[in-house]
């Protein structure tokens, strides 16, 4: 039998997981059965004919349906709690005296401002896990990492570049 599982580029699977659910499950499932038949013994029991199950795709389809939820629920919530401290900010800084309406936003601040957001946003996606597995290479386990990063480093050179201007 031939090997016909691949794994999945991140970039891809993260674009997928925005905008294409059921073409991330696909990919999420084939990525799964990529990574185990990477152990010699479940690869020679795949070329012989033994594995995997005749129910396999199935039960692997309802895992990463469980995974996608996991992973939507730390992205968006991570988002709302963002805002939520976005907003907190926003209500001291009118309380204080230090924003009002007649000021004049700068560019340094606006740029501050959405550095600060969204290496927020990363870190709270960093902080709120998803569930691991054993190799922690599975699709959802790099897109989780994946999205932290790509918020949290640009929004982190943002905010230290809007603090210099």
């Amino acid at each position: 039998m031939k090997i016909q599982y691949k794994t999945s580029n991140t970039l891809l699977g993260f674009l997928a997981f925005i905008f294409r659910k059921e073409k991330y499950l696909e990919m999420a499932v084939n990525h799964s059965m990529a990574i185990n038949l990477r152990a010699p013994d479940i690869k020679a029991a795949f070329e012989a004919g033994s594995y995997p199950k005749p129910t396999w795709r199935d039960e692997a389809l309802l895992s990463e349906r469980e995974h996608y939820r996991e992973l939507s629920k730390s992205f968006y919530f991570s988002l709302l709690k963002s805002i939520s401290l976005a907003a907190v900010a926003i209500a001291v800084g009118f309380f204080v005296g230090k924003i009002n309406f007649e000021m004049s936003l700068s560019i340094s601040k606006i740029v501050a401002f959405l550095g600060a957001f969204l290496a927020t946003w990363g870190a709270l996606i960093q902080f709120s896990p998803v569930e691991e597995s054993y190799c922690k290479e599975t699709l959802h386990e790099n897109i989780h990492a994946f999205m932290a990063i790509i918020l949290f480093v640009p929004g982190a050179i943002m905010a230290f570049i809007g603090t210099l201007l």
